[in-house]
């Protein structure tokens, strides 16, 4: 198994891309709104939706709109990099060494070569 300790983000943006769904907690999006010069009511109203897991709207929390298109990718996935990375969610902050999802070593290539170099 793979030591995350030693995991580099090879900026391959596939994280960012695909089925799922990015979380942004209600502290969160005033900070984003800002760093993108956008009231917070225009922030909410072009880049999030009701998130679909009623838990987590009961708290507050949004989740970011998707780029039209088949890959899924995050709204502010440029060129493989995050446009608001200062500021991105703590979802965003905690991947992968909190969290990842199951299917891992399909598509992250920065666990891929940390895997290949142990």
């Amino acid at each position: 198994m793979y030591n995350v300790s030693e995991f580099r983000c090879a900026m391959c943006g596939n994280c960012c891309r695909g089925e799922g769904f990015v979380r942004i907690k209600a502290d969160e999006a005033p900070r984003i709104a800002e760093f993108l010069g956008l009231s917070l009511d225009e922030f909410l109203r072009r880049y999030t939706r009701t998130p679909e897991i009623k838990s987590q709207a009961r708290a507050g929390d949004l989740w970011f709109v998707d780029k039209p298109g088949p890959e899924q990718d995050c709204i502010f996935l440029e060129n493989n990099l995050c446009a608001i990375n200062p500021v991105k969610p703590q979802q965003c902050i905690g991947f992968p060494l909190k969290w990842r999802t199951n299917d891992i070593m399909d598509y992250c290539v920065g666990i891929q070569r940390t895997e290949h170099e142990d």
